[in-house]
């Protein structure tokens, strides 16, 4: 799994390094911010569950949200890869990708997160899911402002 997350994070730096758009270096940024997003937020469900604080059904729905999220940001990076410029259809494959990301954190955030009995847990949760979205949507804007 580390090896997985260093890939990506090693793939993003080489794609920021590459690129002279700044919408796609907003996009890499905020690619390489959603990595590291999802494995602190994979650490703080992982350690919730091992206190006792999220049950195992929780745990796992969370869980395969993370990986839904690490599958369509290796998506994501293999169409930045190779580029030096967005192009409009890049633009549009890109969005496709990150948009049904953006909901599926909102509806994990209502329904999975929300639910979590334990306050502080609760929190600590919300904040790793918060870095995430946050860098998803900040790779939005960037995408659809132009």
């Amino acid at each position: 799994m580390r090896k997985r997350k260093l890939a990506a994070v090693l793939i993003l730096a080489l794609v920021f390094a590459a690129c002279q758009d700044k919408d796609l270096e907003t996009v890499a940024n905020a690619l390489n911010d959603t990595a590291r997003g999802i494995g602190v937020f994979q650490s703080t469900v992982i350690d919730a569950n091992a206190q006792g604080l999220l049950n195992d059904d929780t745990t796992r729905q969370l869980l395969q949200v993370s990986v839904r999220v690490n599958m369509a940001g290796q998506d994501a990076v293999a169409v930045t890869r190779d580029l030096v410029k967005l192009q409009p259809q890049d633009r549009t494959q890109l969005l496709n990708i990150l948009k049904p990301l953006i909901d599926v954190l909102s509806q994990a955030d209502s329904q999975l997160i929300g639910a979590i009995p334990d306050e502080r847990a609760r929190a600590n949760v919300r904040s790793a899911l918060l870095v995430v979205s946050t860098a998803l949507n900040t790779a939005q804007l960037a995408l659809a402002l132009r």
